[in-house]
């Protein structure tokens, strides 16, 4: 639902457990107004925001019951930042890097022989 209109946010929501496990249909998984807010989504630079660093223990207990701590909310930074985590390492840069060059290669032979009707 969310997603209609906040596609960014939709896309990078698989990128953590909770999104993944939502989209293959688990009916635990959170749904982005359980995390955000129905009516009052704010910037999580917001003390008011739900998602607001000092907010996360209260937000993530909803579900997360028991003893719940701020060691369990530091993993709240991977949420919808996989991509831009990943693209900070320098291992995954050069390797991604590595991998698109190989992809690219074997198109352009795929085409050749697709070409000579090999």
């Amino acid at each position: 639902m969310c997603g209609q209109c906040h596609s960014d946010s939709a896309t990078t929501y698989a990128d953590y457990y909770h999104g993944a496990a939502y989209r293959l249909g688990a009916n635990d998984a959170p749904a982005c107004w359980q995390c955000h807010n129905t009516h009052l989504i704010l910037p999580s630079a917001n003390r008011l925001s739900w998602t607001y660093p000092d907010n996360l223990v209260t937000t993530c207990g909803q579900c997360h019951k028991g003893t719940l701590n701020n060691k369990y909310t530091a993993y709240a930074e991977l949420i919808h930042r996989k991509a831009s985590i990943l693209s900070e390492n320098p291992v995954y840069a050069a390797a991604s890097s590595a991998r698109q060059a190989i992809s690219n290669v074997l198109y352009k032979v795929g085409q050749v022989f697709k070409r000579s009707g090999s």
